[in-house]
């Protein structure tokens, strides 16, 4: 079993808290996500309880269940990671199953279905992570876009590493008050976990990660990738970036095009609509102009076209994603 000594700082920022079947799986779907949850052990055991905090699209979550329970998600949105710190528990996850132990590690990934079989006394360590955030680092790391959904092998065969991950993650939040007030600070180790989780563990990109260090023209694309994303907050143009990367506009052109499948001007744009898209579901205080602020710090002013690009990409408009938020501030208060 792992050392549970950094868990109190999550222990003290409560979530779900209940010994009632219906209000835990009513409290779970509004503040965790939505599942369904069937008691299947001794109800007068059931003491349900989650606390946790949120790092930049990521989750880090203390779940305990006094009796056993059944879960299955109503529909999965979300990388998760369980980690067992006591207790046992049964996955099956598409056509994989595994058991689980003190000690042990899974992840879960969203493009495939999965329920759970939690045994009593189950105490585990969850990880919720943005999809988008997982995506864009893989883009990152490969140099190009990442179409087919990511998968993880289910059960991690170097747990402790990724235990030591999530210990260091914790400590730092339990000494280091800032870590839940700095995004910059936030965003620093929710890198980290990302990281760990793409570049130490199985999923079905991982050949080619390991293929990219062979790629004589990366250094410059990811030069570029840096570059842009260091600066979303400014306009930068294609000559702008060639000059940054040493290379002619044409060159870091077809670069892109062959590492990426899209020209430099595109990247910055979904880049863009990325972290715009992520700073409004993120909004903690919803105000007049919002929309507006925000898309004129990123640099935009053409206000239509963007709503149009942003419409293609996520299927809604920045307004109802801001609606979404505040809809959601509102449930969690």
């Amino acid at each position: 079993m792992y050392e549970a000594s950094n868990i109190r700082s999550l222990d003290q920022h409560k979530i779900v808290s209940s010994c009632d079947i219906d209000d835990a799986r009513s409290q779970i779907s509004q503040r965790v996500s939505p599942h369904k949850i069937e008691m299947v052990g001794h109800s007068e055991l059931l003491d349900v309880k989650f606390s946790g905090v949120h790092l930049d699209g990521i989750a880090l979550l203390h779940a305990y269940y006094g009796c056993s329970i059944k879960a299955k998600p109503e529909h999965s949105k979300f990388f998760y990671t369980h980690t067992m710190l006591q207790g046992k528990s049964e996955i099956q996850h598409g056509k994989n199953q595994c058991d689980t132990i003190a000690g042990d590690t899974v992840i879960l990934s969203p493009s495939v279905p999965y329920n759970m079989l939690l045994h009593e006394k189950c105490d585990r360590i969850v990880i919720r992570i943005d999809p988008e955030r997982i995506k864009s680092h893989l883009s990152k790391l490969l140099c190009r876009e990442v179409n087919d959904n990511l998968v993880f092998d289910l059960k991690l065969k170097n747990a402790s590493t990724w235990w030591s991950t999530i210990d260091y993650v914790l400590s730092q939040i339990e000494n280091e008050p800032r870590v839940l007030q700095s995004k910059d600070v936030q965003q620093t180790y929710a890198q980290l976990i990302i990281s760990n989780l793409l570049e130490l563990h199985n999923h079905n990109y991982m050949d080619l990660l390991q293929q990219q260090g062979d790629d004589m023209f990366c250094p410059q694309v990811r030069s570029a990738i840096d570059y842009i994303r260091s600066r979303l907050r400014k306009n930068t143009s294609l000559a702008e970036l060639a000059n940054h990367c040493n290379v002619s506009a044409r060159t870091l052109q077809r670069s892109f095009v062959k590492h990426l499948g899209t020209s430099p001007t595109s990247y910055i744009r979904n880049a863009k609509l990325d972290a715009i898209h992520h700073e409004l579901q993120s909004l903690n205080e919803i105000e007049n102009g919002s929309i507006k602020r925000i898309l004129l710090d990123f640099g935009i002013i053409d206000f239509g076209r963007f709503a149009q690009y942003y419409r293609k990409k996520f299927g809604c408009t920045p307004k109802e994603t801001l609606a979404k938020s505040r809809q959601k501030i509102i449930s969690l208060n």
